[in-house]
């Protein structure tokens, strides 16, 4: 009889835990739910760079969403020489280059010399690359398909 009543408060003592567990998410739920509600409140009152930086400050890992032509104003990004002017004679202005992040400590591991290609620029070198002589390259290009 002593053993089956203390296999009851047992069973008791794990369902009153199992109890509090469960009110214990509840909780924690409503607790997340309002610790939720308060730092979008903060955020919404607040500008990318101003909650960034007080993210920062607090250091926390924190950063800003942005597109690639927001960066080209920030200071660390101009600090850190990440955008490279290489001279665009089609527009008549620089073209800013992102740089690779690369580095070896000292120096970066790669820079742009030259803007993209254009368009058509090493066609008849690809075609001569890929076997086609001289001549059917020309006929090509005078027939319009390249």
């Amino acid at each position: 009889m002593k053993t089956a009543v203390g296999r009851a408060r047992l069973r008791i003592q794990r369902f009153s835990r199992a109890t509090q567990a469960v009110a214990d998410r509840g909780l924690v739920r409503a607790g997340h739910t309002r610790f939720s509600a308060m730092i979008d409140t903060l955020i919404a009152s607040l500008t990318a760079e101003e909650a960034y930086h007080r993210g920062q400050a607090k250091g926390l890992l924190w950063a800003s969403v942005r597109l690639p032509e927001e960066n080209m104003d920030d200071p660390h990004f101009q600090a850190r020489g990440t955008f490279q002017p290489i001279p665009s004679p089609e527009l008549g202005r620089d073209l800013l280059y992102p740089v690779s992040a690369g580095t070896d400590g000292k120096d970066r591991v790669t820079a742009f010399h030259r803007g993209a290609s254009r368009l058509g620029e090493h066609t008849r070198e690809v075609f001569a690359q890929a076997g086609f002589s001289s001549a059917e390259i020309s006929a090509l290009a005078a027939e319009g398909a390249i």
